[in-house]
C-alpha cells in the first residue's frame, strides 16, 4: 500500500480525506510540480521549488514562513521512505488553497499534498522506439499571464490524451487559438531543422517546463542556434528533421512520425546523453 502526504501527515492512497468543499476539486485553486526521484534526491528541485514559489506568489497564495525548499525536500524524503521507495520514483507535489467559498475564497492560506509512486529507473531512460504523433485541434491552449504555470486547470490536456489514445498514438501536439505549436499532453516539444533548435516561445502558451530550460541551458552549451520567437505551425511539423518531447519525470523522448513524415534522433541522442552527465 502507498501512502500520501498531507500537511506532514500520512494516509493510505485509499483513504479519503479531502471533503468535498476542497477548492482544488471545485475550481482547480492549485498548482502542482511532478518531478523525478532517484529515492533519495529530486532531479532539478531547485527550479521546480522556484517555478511553484512564482506561482504562488502569482494565484495570490499565502506561502508560509516555513515553506522553504529544505522543508519540502525533507518532506519529499520522508515520503518516499514511508514507502520504502529507495530508487527511481515519480513525485507528485500539489498546493492548493485552503477553505471553502465560492469563487472568491475564505482564505489565502494553503495546503500541500506530497504522493510518490516507483519509476522503473533511476534516471532518465531514452526511447528506443520512436513516438507516432499527431495534433490535436479541438481543444485549444489559452494564451494568458498564466499559461506557463503548472495549475489543475488541465482540460485540454485531457482530451487531448483520450483523443491519443482512442487513435492509438503514442504523443499528441496542442495548438493555441492562432494555430501555433504549443506543447504536447504533459510534455514541451522541441523541432530541429539544419541543427538548429527550435521550441514554441512561453507566449505562445506553452507551460515553462523545468526540463525545457534544461534542454535550452544544454544547447547553448552545444553552441546550437536556439529559436524561441518563430511561430511553429503544422508546416514546420513536416518540414523540421527531428521532433522530441521533454518533461522532468520521462526526461527526452524522441518522435519518429507524424502522418507520412519521418524523423531522426541524432540530437535527441545528444541531448539524452548530456542529461545523463549532469544528473
Amino acid at each position: 500500500m502507498l501512502y500520501f502526504n498531507l500537511n506532514g501527515q500520512y494516509y493510505p492512497d485509499n483513504e479519503l480525506v479531502l471533503g468535498v468543499r476542497n477548492r482544488a476539486f471545485r475550481y482547480g485553486d492549485a498548482l502542482f510540480e511532478s518531478m523525478h526521484s532517484n529515492g533519495m534526491n529530486v532531479y532539478f528541485f531547485e527550479k521546480h521549488f522556484a517555478r511553484l514559489s512564482t506561482g504562488m506568489k502569482m494565484l495570490k497564495m499565502e506561502i508560509p514562513y516555513s515553506f522553504s525548499k529544505v522543508f519540502l525536500e525533507n518532506e519529499i524524503e520522508g515520503t518516499l521512505h514511508k514507502n520504502r521507495l529507495f530508487q527511481g520514483a515519480r513525485v507528485r507535489l500539489m498546493v492548493f488553497r485552503n477553505g471553502g467559498g465560492l469563487y472568491s475564497p475564505e482564505t489565502n492560506k494553503i495546503s500541500y499534498l506530497i504522493e510518490v509512486e516507483k519509476l522503473d529507473t533511476d534516471t532518465y531512460d531514452l526511447n528506443t522506439k520512436g513516438l507516432i504523433i499527431d495534433i490535436y485541434k479541438e481543444a485549444r491552449i489559452a494564451r494568458s499571464s498564466f499559461s506557463n504555470l503548472k495549475t489543475a486547470n488541465s482540460l485540454p490536456y485531457i482530451l487531448a490524451a483520450i483523443y491519443r489514445d482512442e487513435n492509438k498514438l503514442d504523443e499528441c501536439v496542442l495548438l493555441n487559438e492562432a494555430d501555433e505549436l504549443v506543447e504536447g499532453t504533459g510534455s514541451n516539444v522541441f523541432l530541429v531543422w539544419k541543427e538548429s533548435l527550435f521550441t514554441p516561445n512561453l507566449a505562445s502558451g506553452c507551460v515553462a517546463g523545468v526540463m525545457r530550460h534544461q534542454i535550452l541551458s544544454i544547447a547553448k552549451e552545444l553552441n546550437m542556434r536556439i529559436i524561441t520567437d518563430f511561430k511553429l505551425t503544422e508546416k514546420e511539423l513536416n518540414a523540421c528533421d527531428e521532433v522530441f518531447f521533454t518533461n522532468a519525470v520521462k526526461g527526452i523522448r524522441w518522435a519518429v512520425a507524424y502522418k507520412n513524415k519521418r524523423y531522426f534522433n541524432r540530437f535527441s541522442r545528444i541531448f539524452h546523453n548530456k542529461l545523463i552527465e549532469i544528473q
